[in-house]
C-alpha cells in the first residue's frame, strides 16, 4: 500500500528538528542569543579614557600647569591686565607729613646746620691736642691764640646758660695736687657737639679765668698763686687784657678760682 504523501525519512527528520527549535524559542526564559553584546560586556570591553597616573607623571603634569599659569600671568602683566587691585605708586601712598612735622624737621635741620658751621669755625682756630690719660686739662697745652679766644667767647654764653639750666658744674679744681678743671661727661658731650675738643675748651676757660684774677689783682703773676690756678703765660695775660671787656660780657662773671689753702 502506497502512502498518500510520499515523504522520505530525511524530510521527516528535518521537520522534527525545525519543530524542536520553534518549541525552544517559544519557551519562557529561553531567549534566543542576540547578536548585539550586552551593556556589561560593552562596558568591560570599552577602554578607560583617563588611565591612572603614576606619582612622577602627576608631578610633571602639575609642573606644566604651574608654568602655563605663570606664563599667562606674565603675559597679563605685560598687557596691563593684572589680576586684583592695581598697584599704587609708593610715593602716592606714603602719608604726607603734617605742617607741624615739617616745621620740626626744618628747625632740626637748621640746628644741625648751625652746629656744623660752628664746628668748622671753631676748628679753624683750635690747636688739636688730645688729653693724655691721667693728665690735667692744662698738661702740654699750647698758648691760647686770638682767633681761638674769639671762638671760645662766641660759645661761652650758650654754655653757661646750658650749664645753669642743667645744674652742671664747671670750675677749677685740684687733681693730685695739680691745677685742673672739673667738668662732667654731659658737659664734654655738649662742648664736643658744638665743635670743640672738651680738653681744649676747658683749658681755655681755666686759663682765661686765671688771667682775669691776675689782671684784677694787678700783680702780673707775682706773689703766691692759689694751688688750683693754672700757669698763664705773659702772652695769654696780654691777650686777656686786650679782650677784657668781651671776656667779662661773655662770661657774666668769670668761673671762680677756688682759693684752697696751700
Amino acid at each position: 500500500m502506497k502512502p498518500l504523501f510520499p515523504i522520505s525519512i530525511r524530510t521527516l527528520a528535518g521537520c522534527a528538528a525545525l519543530a524542536l527549535c520553534v518549541t525552544l524559542a517559544a519557551a519562557p526564559g529561553m531567549a534566543a542569543p542576540s547578536a548585539q553584546p550586552s551593556a556589561q560586556t560593552a562596558k568591560a570591553q570599552k577602554p578607560a579614557l583617563n588611565p591612572p597616573m603614576t606619582p612622577q607623571e602627576r608631578q610633571a603634569r602639575l609642573a606644566q600647569e604651574r608654568q602655563a599659569r605663570r606664563a599667562q600671568e606674565r603675559q597679563a602683566r605685560r598687557a596691563g591686565k593684572t589680576q586684583g587691585a592695581p598697584r599704587r605708586d609708593a610715593a602716592a601712598t606714603r602719608p604726607k607729613p603734617s605742617a607741624k612735622v615739617d616745621e620740626q624737621t626744618r628747625k632740626e635741620r637748621a640746628r644741625r646746620e648751625a652746629a656744623r658751621a660752628a664746628r668748622q669755625k671753631n676748628r679753624q682756630g683750635q690747636v688739636p691736642r688730645p688729653r693724655p690719660k691721667g693728665a690735667t686739662v692744662y698738661d702740654k697745652q699750647p698758648d691760647i691764640v686770638e682767633k681761638e679766644l674769639s671762638g671760645f667767647l662766641d660759645l661761652l654764653p650758650a654754655f653757661r646758660s646750658w650749664a645753669q639750666a642743667n645744674h652742671e658744674e664747671a670750675h677749677p679744681q685740684l687733681t693730685k695736687g695739680m691745677a685742673d678743671f672739673l667738668y662732667s661727661k654731659k658737659a664734654a658731650e655738649w662742648v664736643e657737639a658744638h665743635g670743640w675738643q672738651p680738653v681744649r675748651f676747658f683749658c681755655v676757660m681755666g686759663r682765661m679765668a686765671a688771667a682775669l684774677v691776675i689782671i684784677e689783682e694787678g700783680n702780673d703773676m707775682k706773689g703766691t698763686r692759689p694751688p688750683d690756678m693754672p700757669e698763664v703765660s705773659p702772652a695769654e695775660i696780654d691777650l686777656a687784657r686786650r679782650h677784657l671787656g668781651t671776656i667779662l660780657k661773655a662770661g657774666g662773671s668769670a668761673p671762680p678760682i677756688n682759693h684752697v689753702a696751700p
